[in-house]
């Protein structure tokens, strides 16, 4: 579970920058919503896992 929320933190950090860059109006590129689209993925099986394993 420790390693879950520690993955959780990283997608989090890493999704937060990608928005901010939005937020600027700096507009995010094709990848930059790919990899969006991704991280947001992860962090939700992440948290599904986690559910999962703290019962």
């Amino acid at each position: 579970a420790v390693g879950v929320l520690h993955t959780l933190a990283v997608l989090q950090t890493y999704q937060a920058d990608l928005l901010k860059d939005l937020d600027k109006g700096q507009g995010l590129s094709p990848d930059e919503v790919a990899e969006l689209c991704c991280t947001t993925d992860l962090a939700l099986r992440a948290t599904k896992q986690a559910a999962t394993t703290m019962g």
